[in-house]
């Protein structure tokens, strides 16, 4: 949960808005902020994240690019910030992300997402070939996909009346309620 007290985020001017960020202004306001202020972490609740079928957050694809759309025009509105944090930590960043949201496009079937999306990761990162090799299994014909697919659910344990198997997730900004 954030707690941000109420001077500063009018100071800073808040969630701005803007159509292409719809799930994610709280994002927006933190980075902007991270230029300015430090943070601290505090190891206890303090707030509820509530996580119901029919909210945003829900729809991990589309939270996923919401997300990258977010820190892309971050890095483009603020230059200097992103070469302080420099060329690499970015590209790894940002490979990470790519990665996430193909995954999440992989497992809802959507391959030609997916594929596009594991090319995006590898050219943040050429050196890193596993995006790569994912971009070339979307390319497969479907049917191979199902198997492969049938395979990874096996080796990780998840029953086969699942369709998909839970998602990797990494540490995500949630809202607090």
């Amino acid at each position: 949960a954030e707690n941000v007290p109420n001077a500063l985020y009018h100071t800073e001017g808040g969630f701005r808005f803007n159509p292409k960020f719809p799930p994610s202004e709280d994002l927006d306001f933190f980075l902007r902020l991270s230029l300015r202020h430090s943070f601290a972490y505090l190891d206890e609740p303090l707030g509820y994240y509530r996580d119901r079928p029919d909210s945003i957050s829900a729809d991990m694809v589309r939270l996923c690019r919401a997300d990258l759309r977010v820190r892309l025009s971050f890095v483009e509105e603020f230059p200097g910030a992103a070469a302080e944090l420099g060329a690499g930590y970015l590209g790894r960043h940002f490979q990470q992300k790519w990665s996430l949201l193909a995954a999440h496009q992989f497992w809802t079937r959507d391959l030609r997402g997916a594929r596009e999306s594991y090319l995006q990761a590898w050219r943040c990162g050429p050196g890193n070939l596993r995006p790569l090799g994912a971009a070339l299994l979307c390319g497969l014909p479907a049917a191979h996909v199902d198997r492969l697919a049938r395979l990874a659910r096996r080796l990780r344990g998840v029953p086969s009346s699942m369709s998909t198997p839970p998602p990797a997730t990494s540490a995500s900004s949630g809202s607090s309620a």
